[in-house]
């Protein structure tokens, strides 16, 4: 099992990786989407028990990505934080803390919950721009175009799929789901759940899972079923 998966897409050279990031390495953009930092504030707001520390874990994972790729910049394609309760000591003490060792550039693509959240303070020095961005000749989008006019990138979907080794064993995970036009990144935050995707003969599917990932696009085993992704993700 690989920790990633060199692909040409559309012409584009990228790197999968299983800590839940691409890297393009023609223009050192690492590509994640989906960290929703914060959410457990929010959580904790509405009087439900959640630890701070999925924080911790998911700027652990992406100072690994950094270190693993050097990468120029750093784009996230929208939910960077989940709600305005992000907006607190703890979640943005820890972000200024990880920016004061790690000062790559970092552009937000926005996405549903950066419209509610409003965007990251200035000090942690995260440029915010409206979808969608240009990167060569793709375009990194948040929420999935139905019909693009360019290939696109992008989030918000969570995506993930159930795979059956046999009989009363199964697996979820998270996935990268590459169409012929439209490729879906997976959450990158502890956080998040998934929805279940609904994949095309013609797609490439890349399981995950916490050190590992592998396509099973055209593997027998793999089922997935369709779930409409909630307005609100």
């Amino acid at each position: 099992m690989a920790q990633s998966i060199d692909i040409d897409w559309n012409g584009v050279a990228l790197i999968l990786d299983a800590d839940r990031a691409a890297f393009a390495p023609d223009t050192r953009d690492l590509l994640l989407a989906d960290v929703h930092f914060g959410k457990a504030a929010a959580f904790r707001a509405g009087a439900c028990p959640v630890p701070e520390a999925v924080t911790d874990a998911d700027l652990g994972r992406l100072t690994s990505l950094l270190n693993r790729y050097a990468p120029a910049r750093v784009i996230i394609l929208g939910d960077l934080l989940h709600a305005r309760e992000a907006h607190n000591p703890a979640t943005l003490g820890a972000l200024r803390a990880w920016r004061q060792v790690h000062a790559v550039s970092i552009l937000l693509i926005r996405g549903n919950h950066d419209v509610r959240a409003g965007d990251p303070p200035a000090d942690l020095a995260i440029d915010c721009v409206d979808p969608p961005f240009t990167l060569g000749a793709i375009d990194l989008d948040h929420h999935p175009p139905t019909n693009p006019a360019r290939p696109t990138i992008a989030g918000h979907v969570h995506p993930g799929v159930t795979l059956h080794a046999r009989v009363g064993h199964a697996m979820r995970a998270r996935c990268f789901r590459f169409g012929a036009r439209v490729a879906i990144l997976p959450a990158f935050g502890a956080f998040t759940g998934t929805d279940s995707i609904r994949a095309r003969t013609t797609d490439r599917i890349f399981a995950l899972d916490d050190s590992s990932i592998i396509e099973v696009g055209n593997m027998p085993e793999i089922r997935t079923r369709s779930t409409r992704a909630p307005a609100s993700r």
